[in-house]
């Protein structure tokens, strides 16, 4: 009687130490997945390089900032065609333009149109290029050809010449004579914009 008792008594023991290890390791669970939820909630997203991405990602952007960063776009896309057709003008194979360049000239021209009469819809764009201390117009852009114009802004792009001449540097003299027209001509990421309102208002 005496061993059964005793036996008992140790199987007692032994239930009773794993269910105190058992409610151990499932606190220690719950409190890990509450780290790991507090740690993912802490993080924050990653935050897209472009406008373009974040409004592609952004299901929940208001419509206006979506009908801003459309203006921008097509703003953004004639000014970058009229760069492209400018080749036979410059007399070069290609015109490089850096990254988000054009994107930021179309937020400084949205901006600059806010208080016009027709705000963007009035705007025509001239672009020039500085080369080697000479000015060539390029062209003009006009964002809505059926509206008047009611104001025009002057783009002043330059050439980045420090690019160009490493690449010189590591040609040989005879491959660059051949080259001729054939060079590629880097836009510089520096830009100046210069607005004139083509009417007076009332206040003038």
């Amino acid at each position: 009687m005496a061993n059964e008792r005793g036996a008992k008594s140790t199987l007692k023991q032994i239930k009773t130490v794993i269910d105190s290890w058992i409610k151990l390791l499932s606190s220690k669970k719950i409190i890990c997945n509450r780290k790991m939820k507090l740690q993912n909630a802490s993080k924050s997203p990653d935050i897209p390089a472009t406008e373009y991405e974040w409004f592609d990602l952004n299901e929940n952007v208001p419509f206006e900032d979506a009908l801003e960063l459309t203006k921008c776009k097509l703003v953004a896309e004639m000014v970058e065609d009229r760069l492209r057709q400018a080749k036979g003008l410059l007399q070069c194979r290609e015109v490089l333009i850096p990254c988000n360049l054009t994107m930021r000239i179309a937020k400084n021209v949205l901006k600059m149109s806010e208080n016009e009469p027709c705000g963007l819809r009035g705007c025509v764009i001239y672009i020039n290029l500085e080369e080697k201390n000479v000015c060539t117009r390029l062209g003009k852009v006009a964002c809505d050809s059926e509206t008047v114009s009611t104001f025009e802004i002057t783009l002043n792009l330059r050439q980045d010449l420090s690019r160009w001449l490493n690449i010189r540097r590591l040609l040989p003299e005879k491959l660059l004579k051949k080259l001729g027209q054939d060079k590629e001509i880097v836009i510089s990421e520096a830009y100046t914009l210069c607005k004139k309102k083509l009417y007076r208002s009332n206040s003038s």
